[in-house]
């Protein structure tokens, strides 16, 4: 069972985070998101789920949450 709770919470943070790039003046064509494990995971969910174009996502030994939703 996934902590849908708490992959949102952590998926709100990337947001947040994308944001504050794009704020300070990075087109978010030139953002890169990228995890390991459980980062690879949060990277894919929130990356795919991101309403404007990203540079790419590179996710290692991780997986989809929440992929029924996407």
């Amino acid at each position: 069972r996934q902590d849908e709770a708490g992959i949102r919470a952590s998926m709100a943070q990337l947001e947040a985070l994308i944001a504050r790039e794009v704020e300070r003046g990075i087109p978010s064509t030139r953002i890169f998101l990228a995890g390991f494990s459980q980062g690879a995971a949060m990277v894919l969910s929130g990356g795919l789920r991101h309403t404007q174009p990203l540079a790419g996502i590179i996710a290692l030994s991780g997986y989809l949450p929440l992929e029924q939703q996407l």
